[in-house]
């Protein structure tokens, strides 16, 4: 008889393995990518401690959602913004999981209006900071959460968010 631990870890070894496939042909655009999408925000909900199946999911989901607006919603629709942000929270102190969760937001952002609200609503100024602040050697981290302010607050900053990674990254 499984114990109620011994199916949790079937189900995240499942979603490990879903992840890791998933991340490898998500740059394939499918006709409908919507169970994928489902399954990888399904396995950042749990309650997942492997930061690098976590990382991975997030890299699953930046590229489906650099794929189209379709997919961005999708992943909007199924709650993947409130999972990216549960995951930087959980793994504030992993590098990968920041970067790629952060890669991922600005990949929704991109095309998306109604994700503005969405990253809003989860602090992502604060997450944003944070990971910042978590990695302030990581100059892939940075960009990324500079990528992802510029896209929150619009074109009307832009060419100053501009001058700031310059100065930034000129005095690395």
């Amino acid at each position: 008889m499984q114990t109620a631990t011994g199916v949790r870890g079937l189900l995240s070894i499942s979603s490990q393995r879903a992840c890791k496939t998933l991340a490898s042909t998500a740059l394939v655009e499918f006709p409908d990518a919507t169970w994928g999408i489902a399954r990888i925000i399904s396995a950042l909900s749990e309650d997942c401690r492997d930061a690098q199946m976590v990382a991975r999911a997030c890299v699953a989901l930046s590229s489906l959602a650099d794929v189209s607006a379709a997919n961005q919603t999708k992943i909007l629709n199924l709650g993947g913004i409130q999972q990216l942000a549960a995951a930087m929270r959980s793994h504030e102190r992993k590098e990968a999981v920041q970067n790629w969760a952060l890669v991922a937001l600005q990949n929704i952002l991109h095309q998306n209006v109604r994700s503005k609200s969405e990253i809003a609503a989860q602090d992502g100024i604060e997450l944003v900071v944070c990971a910042m602040d978590s990695h302030k050697s990581s100059s892939s981290v940075h960009l990324a959460a500079c990528q992802v302010r510029m896209l929150q607050v619009g074109s009307r900053i832009v060419s100053g968010t501009i001058q700031c990674l310059l100065y930034f990254f000129s005095h690395q």
